[in-house]
Parts: C-alpha cells; sequence; structure tokens
C-alpha cells in the first residue's frame, strides 16, 4: 500500500465514523425536538463544525432522509433476527409490535419525508418495498407453520398497524390502546384453531 493510500484509508474510516455519529446525534435530536430541530444544535451536540455536518448531508432533507432510512434498515434487521429466534408466530408478532413502536415513534420524521417528497420527487419507494419483504417472509413462514389464517397480504397487514397507531394516537392512554388494538388484531390473524405454532 502506498503512503497515499495508508493516509487515504484513515480518513476514510473517520468520515465514516463522523457521519454514523452525526445520524446517531440526528436522531436523538429529531426524536426530541420534531424534524424542525435546529442543524446547528445536531453539530454542535455531534461536535463538529456545521460545515462537517453539511459535507455529509447538503440539506435537511437528506439529514431526515438517511436518519428515517437507518431505522428502517433497523426495522428489517429485527424481522430477520426475530425470524431467526422465535418461533413464526411469535416472530410474526413481536414484529408487528416493533413496527407499530417505530410507526409511532417516527410518524414526525415520516411526515416530514412526505412534504419533502411531493416538494422535491423524493422517493420512498424502496423503503416500502423492502418493509413489505421483511412482513411477508414473516407472515409466509407463519402461514406455513398454521399460525395465521390463510392468504393474509402484507400490505393489508402494515396498513392495519398504521390504522392502529393512528387510533391510539387519539386516545388518553395512546400506549396501552395500542397495545390493546395490536391484540384485537393478533387475535384476529392467528384464529386458525390451532394452539401450537
Amino acid at each position: 500500500m502506498s503512503p497515499r493510500e495508508q493516509t487515504e484509508k484513515p480518513r476514510r474510516a473517520d468520515a465514516q465514523e463522523n457521519r454514523r455519529h452525526l445520524l446517531e446525534v440526528a436522531n436523538k435530536v429529531f426524536m426530541k425536538e420534531g424534524p424542525d430541530a435546529s442543524l446547528e444544535e445536531i453539530a454542535r451536540r455531534a461536535e463538529v463544525g456545521i460545515g462537517t455536518l453539511y459535507r455529509h448531508f447538503p440539506t435537511r432533507s437528506d439529514l431526515i432522509e438517511e436518519v428515517y432510512a437507518e431505522q428502517i434498515e433497523v426495522l428489517i434487521s429485527r424481522a430477520n433476527e426475530l425470524a431467526d429466534t422465535l418461533s413464526p408466530k411469535e416472530a410474526l408478532t413481536a414484529w408487528l409490535r416493533a413496527l407499530a413502536e417505530h410507526t409511532a415513534k417516527y410518524k414526525a420524521l415520516k411526515a416530514c419525508l412526505l412534504a419533502v417528497r411531493n416538494k422535491d420527487g423524493v422517493d420512498q419507494r424502496q423503503w416500502k418495498e423492502r418493509l413489505r419483504a421483511a412482513a411477508g417472509r414473516l407472515l409466509s413462514a407463519a402461514e406455513k407453520a398454521g399460525a395465521v389464517r390463510p392468504g393474509l397480504d402484507p400490505v393489508a397487514l402494515l396498513s392495519l398497524v398504521h390504522g392502529i397507531t393512528v387510533a391510539a394516537e387519539k386516545t388518553p392512554d395512546s400506549a396501552r390502546r395500542m397495545e390493546e388494538f395490536l391484540q384485537i388484531m393478533i387475535d384476529g390473524l392467528t384464529s386458525t384453531g390451532q394452539r401450537d405454532s
């Protein structure tokens, strides 16, 4: 390896670390203060200059999109982990709860992204397709195990979870109500007459 390559490699590693750290900090700030949080505050908390933030994320929408995409990756990875460690029924129901929590937690960020998409043409279809695939894999495994009713549609399942979070949000004790609504949905999905998954 040449001296130049040796120099560039640590620089690339530092840049990747800065990017990762900025995303972590931005996620925390957006969750606390909303998608309109100050970018200067994010840079300050990340202990980098505002120029460093803009080098990685030229616009607010770029930063929000990356934060949201990273959390979608966490949710997709969670589906794979659950599939590897739990029974098909348990994996599906645990992931549906994780999906509901994610939907409720990142609602403001997603709404901001949708507004940007409508304005600037930012496209979220790749996230939707991968989420549908994750839901489809869990649903298919549960169906093959006889743990859920046959013929269920993963897109409908995602829509139901979204609807539950919207309905629960309008109640005084939203976390408790969301769990109640989810349980009703899960009971309906798994009412196959079989107790074993």
